[in-house]
């Protein structure tokens, strides 16, 4: 029954579909009008052809300043919360900014030996005094020493403020030229976790090729993030930040080394080296006390 009804219900079908196309005649001048149509319609765009070109390149470009632009804005607001952080640990700042208060220092370069002295043999005429500007000219690998309360961090500080501010107004004074186009990344090494670094940050020795390659990469998402996080950012700040680390276009300022243990210190240490290695072109400043480092 069930068969008969199917077959019945194709045969239907078909008597339909076959009285419909008896009843369908070609109509010339219909085909002649659509065909018409579509020969000025393809006239038509081929002779706009410049003005569809550029009108799609007007979208283009306008997607692209719109994709700038929120890149940018994510970048804008990592330099708004760095200056914020660095006036936060100025701890006068409730009573003027770090910007007002701030004289730049002198610092004393160790004389160039080349081989290794202890403390009671060291030339001290040899050792040079220069503004805190000249040290860094010229020396992307840098550890401020002092003891507690010399300023430290806040220099760190300062450096951080004067970078993220300079990139905003997009000029300097002479003496900050060297700061320009420098994405500033303070990390508080205490804040970081250092009881397994081995897998995260580069400090342990590679198995193959492949681990060597993989773990810089692994390091410096690590100090980026450390970066981000130290200045209270999201993780959209993390590809801008990462970008300039990448082109050499940052200055790392790392801090709070003399609060690590003796075990942490040597695995932030190897990452520092790891990291510097991976990632060359950028200026690095460490602070410390006298001993320890």
């Amino acid at each position: 029954m069930v068969l008969d009804a199917v077959i019945a219900t194709a045969g239907s079908l078909l008597a339909h579909t076959v009285q419909a196309l008896q009843r369908w005649q070609f109509d010339t001048a219909s085909a002649a009008i659509g065909a018409l149509a579509a020969i000025l319609l393809c006239a038509g765009l081929f002779a706009s052809r410049r003005i569809l070109r550029s009108a799609w390149q007007r979208i283009q470009r306008t997607t692209e300043r719109l994709s700038h632009y929120l890149q940018a804005s994510v970048e804008e607001n990592y330099r708004d919360l760095v200056i914020e952080r660095s006036r936060s640990l100025f701890v006068p700042g409730h009573y003027a900014g770090l910007d007002a208060l701030f004289v730049e220092p002198w610092v004393t370069l160790p004389p160039d030996y080349s081989e290794p002295v202890v403390e009671f043999d060291r030339d001290l005429s040899a050792e040079r005094t220069v503004r805190l500007h000249q040290a860094l000219r010229g020396h992307p690998l840098l550890l401020l020493v002092g003891p507690p309360g010399s300023g430290r961090t806040t220099i760190l500080a300062f450096l951080a403020m004067t970078n993220a501010q300079l990139s905003k107004r997009g000029h300097a004074p002479p003496s900050e030229a060297m700061y320009m186009d420098r994405l500033p990344l303070y990390v508080w090494l205490p804040a970081m976790d250092w009881g397994n670094c081995g897998s995260t940050s580069g400090v342990a020795e590679p198995s193959s090729a492949d681990g060597a390659s993989r773990l810089p990469q692994a390091g410096l998402d690590r100090l980026v993030a450390a970066a981000v996080q130290a200045v209270g950012g999201n993780n959209a700040m993390l590809k801008p930040c990462r970008r300039y680390l990448e082109a050499g276009k940052s200055i790392v300022l790392i801090d709070g080394w003399d609060e690590l243990i003796v075990e942490q210190r040597q695995s932030a240490s190897i990452w520092l080296r790891t990291l510097i290695d991976a990632a060359s072109g950028n200026v690095w400043l460490t602070t410390s006390t006298p001993r320890g480092y």
